[in-house]
């Protein structure tokens, strides 16, 4: 992903405020569990959350990039994503067991800003785009790759946050039996980068 030079320094202005520009994938099924996040942002901060629904799965992986000067305008940045279909079941159990969801569902892809918050020790969604990007992926018995094509984040007035007109960028799904990858390429005169 990148941005073009007014989206660019709009952004750069929220984190100047603290207000800063994190990558949000969620699992909307509560079917997989995220293990691991990987960037080229400056300065990450990583974050998996169960959104307080207590199946004990980290559904949500997101990374804020922590930088007033983030994003440089016209470079390009990518945000990939694991999820594994395999949970670990721990709560009010001396023997944690292994739980397995083959079911296929829906990630969200959520533009946002996020601000610090001291009461849970985290950066926490400030604003964010009430239209996410949705991506599906299959069950178990499909081993599919998927592509979908969005608009760049982040345009933003005075009280939206959501995906502008600059650049569009690929959104790649793997999925197996075993897990779902969701990698994000730019797309660049034609081309997949």
């Amino acid at each position: 992903m990148s941005w073009n030079d007014q989206d660019a320094q709009n952004a750069r202005n929220d984190a100047q405020n603290g207000s800063y520009y994190p990558h949000d994938i969620t699992d909307m099924n509560d079917n997989l569990d995220g293990w691991c996040i990987w960037t080229n942002f400056p300065s990450p901060y990583y974050d998996w959350d169960d959104d307080g629904d207590s199946i004990f799965k980290w559904e949500e992986s997101e990374v804020v990039s922590v930088d007033t000067n983030f994003p440089p305008a016209n470079t390009n940045y990518s945000v990939n994503s694991y999820f594994t279909r395999w949970t670990e079941q721990t709560a009010g159990s001396t023997n944690p067991f292994w739980v397995y969801d083959g079911d296929g569902g829906t990630i969200n892809i959520i533009p946002q800003t996020s601000r610090w918050n001291w009461v849970i020790r985290e950066y926490n969604t400030d604003e964010y785009d009430e239209q996410p990007v949705e991506a599906g992926y299959g069950d178990n018995s499909q081993s599919i790759e998927s592509e979908i094509e969005i608009q760049e984040p982040l345009v933003r007035d005075v009280t939206s946050v959501a995906f502008g007109d600059s650049n569009e960028y690929i959104v790649h799904i793997a999925t197996s039996d075993e897990h779902v990858f969701v990698k994000e390429m730019s797309l660049q005169r034609g081309k997949k980068s």
